[in-house]
C-alpha cells in the first residue's frame, strides 16, 4: 500500500516535469523584454508655447501632443503634428510651418520637421517637403 503523503510527493514532482517540459525561450521575445524602454517623463495635451528674445515673441507653437523624454540627450517629441507662427521684430507674422510630426532636441538646439511639412513665408510663398 502507497502512502498518501508519497502520492502527493510523486503528483508534485510530475506536475513540476509539466511545467518544466512546456517552458520555451523565444529569443525575441527575450530580447524585447530586457530592452530599456524610453518613457516620456511629462506628456501634455493641448499645448501653445511662446518663445521670446529680447522681450520680443519670436514664435508661437502650437500642438496636440508634447512628450518630453529624458535618456542620454533630452528631447521633445510632436508626434501628433505641429503648427508654428514665426514672428519678426515689430512682432508682425513672419511665415508659419505646419508638420505632422516634429522633434527638438534641447541641448542642441536643433529641430526637425517630418511628414507633410510645409512652410509658408509673408509673400504666401510655399515650400512642401517632407524633412525639414
Amino acid at each position: 500500500m502507497i502512502k498518501p503523503y508519497c502520492n502527493l510527493s510523486l503528483f508534485g514532482a510530475l506536475l513540476f516535469v509539466l511545467f518544466l517540459g512546456a517552458c520555451k525561450n523565444d529569443p525575441d521575445h527575450v530580447e524585447q523584454l530586457t530592452q530599456e524602454q524610453n518613457f516620456p517623463v511629462s506628456t501634455t495635451f493641448n499645448v501653445e508655447m511662446i518663445y521670446s528674445d529680447s522681450g520680443f515673441t519670436r514664435a508661437i507653437i502650437n500642438a496636440p501632443l508634447r512628450e518630453t523624454f529624458v535618456s542620454d540627450s533630452q528631447y521633445v517629441e510632436f508626434k501628433n503634428g505641429i503648427k508654428v507662427q514665426f514672428y519678426d521684430r515689430s512682432q508682425q507674422p513672419e511665415s508659419r510651418l505646419t508638420s505632422n510630426y516634429a522633434i527638438s532636441y534641447t541641448e542642441r538646439d536643433v529641430m526637425e520637421a517630418k511628414n507633410d511639412v510645409v512652410l509658408i513665408n509673408e509673400k504666401e510663398e510655399q515650400l512642401k517637403t517632407e524633412h525639414l
